[in-house]
């Protein structure tokens, strides 16, 4: 929360952020990224996908993958790039919501992700499939658009945050503040400590 802020994306071009990247290629289905690429070829030039990839050690062969298959679909509306992002802040920025797209849940993923919370912090709505664990956090709250987990749900998605986007965005960072501080936190650990400690006793 205190890392990051709002600021208005500087692109008019609706810009989705995607900042989770997969090392494994063969979980590239799982963790949507064919359902993402294929929404891109539909939508062409409607919004555009950002792809913040971790291209180090591992993540390596997953980057050469997504590039070749940007490059093999002609996909001018999804950019990856592969640097270590010293403030992603900027990278929030630059965007206009962040994608959480698993198509399945399971122990390779997340139920809440880093880029979940700091694209609330950073005052950005999310586009949750239905298959994250804090779908029903972005449904409830008004922060965001859940979708089933396929490509014209996702595009139906996008469609409709972008037509209320302000309604989503103005919630944003007030949901942080209430449901994700540090001091919220540390009461909750320290009230789970207290209650075992009294089981014990």
């Amino acid at each position: 929360l205190v890392r990051f802020n709002y600021q208005t994306p500087k692109s008019s071009r609706f810009t989705i952020l995607f900042a989770s990247s997969p090392k494994d290629t063969g979980k590239f289905g799982k963790r949507g990224i064919y359902m993402m690429l294929d929404a891109a070829k539909k939508i062409k030039d409607e919004a555009q996908f950002d792809f913040s990839w971790a291209a180090e050690g591992r993540y390596i062969s997953s980057y050469l993958r997504v590039k070749e298959l940007i490059a093999k679909n002609g996909l001018t509306n999804v950019k990856v790039t592969n640097n270590i992002e010293k403030d992603m802040n900027e990278r929030f920025a630059q965007a206009h919501c962040t994608i959480i797209p698993y198509t399945e849940l399971g122990d390779f993923v997340k139920l809440t992700p880093n880029s979940a919370l700091e694209s609330l912090a950073a005052g950005k709505p999310i586009l949750c499939s239905s298959k994250s664990g804090i779908a029903k956090m972005v449904k409830e709250n008004k922060v965001g658009v859940v979708f089933e987990p396929n490509r014209d749900s996702l595009i139906d998605a996008i469609k409709k945050i972008k037509k209320n986007y302000g309604n989503y965005q103005q919630n944003c960072r007030k949901i942080a503040e209430t449901r994700f501080a540090k001091k919220l936190f540390e009461e909750g650990y320290r009230q789970a400590y207290e209650d075992i400690l009294a089981k014990k006793e």
